[in-house]
């Protein structure tokens, strides 16, 4: 049949040629055939490699783990990532149950909800995001898991995003910060301008004042008033500076005196 298949004129050739000569020519034919196929087969091998070592390097940069758990309880397999979190002794004994231990208690009761809903044919995939480690509670991971109705198999997927959850909780830090920012802004110009309608109104006290004190020196309300009226002047000063329109002015003072 290997020779039919090498060469079409192979049933003219046998009509003439002996036997044993058909014999000695199918022997080369077939050592070519036979190297030419475990070469193939090398080839494969190498770019299935080449593969894996692709994979496992892009799950190591993007901290993916895959697993499966296939319909016996020996067949499990966990990636390189899956593998630094669980064991496959652990997944072989007690198969999805064994990812219960892993988070806090404030989610295990989430994760084995969606177990059980998985287990039990009512869903065939779920989606859990965010659950905590245990151990580390900084750490949160995102996890998938899809059944197969058929095979039983389940097939399944988690990925570290502890940094992602940092960076949101930054980002969300910043923009509480950038709206306190915003907030001080708005107050600072609301300040600023009752700073400056109650220096208006200050001027006009102060100035009457001086005028009453030049024509009744000895009256002590009215050095009441411009004890008041400084002070008054002072506070018009702070909320100025604190507006951004006049700058502080730091002096060393005596707390005996000021109180």
């Amino acid at each position: 049949a290997l020779m039919v298949l090498l060469s079409p004129e192979y049933v003219d050739i046998e009509m003439w040629l002996p036997p044993l000569t058909m014999q000695l020519l199918s022997v080369p034919v077939l050592l070519l055939f036979v190297v030419h196929r475990r070469k193939l087969e090398e080839l494969r091998f190498q770019r299935l490699q080449d593969h894996r070592q692709r994979l496992a390097a892009a799950q190591r940069l993007a901290k993916v783990g895959s697993f499966r758990i296939g319909s016996e309880p020996s067949d499990v397999y966990l990636s390189e990532q899956a593998s630094l979190v669980l064991s496959e002794e652990r997944m072989r004994e007690k198969g999805l149950s064994a990812f219960e231990t892993l988070v806090l208690a404030e989610d295990r009761e989430r994760l084995c909800t969606a177990i059980a809903q998985l287990e039990s044919g009512s869903v065939d995939s779920v989606e859990l995001e965010e659950l905590a480690l245990d151990g580390d509670s900084e750490r949160r991971i995102t996890m998938r898991l899809r059944r197969d109705p058929e095979t039983h198999e389940v097939r399944g997927s988690f990925q570290d995003i502890t940094e992602r959850v940092r960076f949101q909780k930054e980002q969300q830090a910043l923009t509480r910060a950038l709206a306190d920012s915003e907030r001080l802004e708005t107050l600072g110009r609301m300040a600023g301008g009752v700073a400056h309608d109650f220096n208006n109104l200050l001027t006009v006290i102060v100035s009457a004042t001086e005028l009453l004190r030049r024509e009744t020196p000895d009256e002590p309300l009215l050095e009441e008033v411009a004890v008041a009226s400084d002070k008054a002047r002072t506070l018009v000063r702070q909320l100025m500076a604190f507006a951004g329109k006049q700058p502080l002015q730091p002096r060393i003072i005596a707390p005996g005196q000021v109180l």
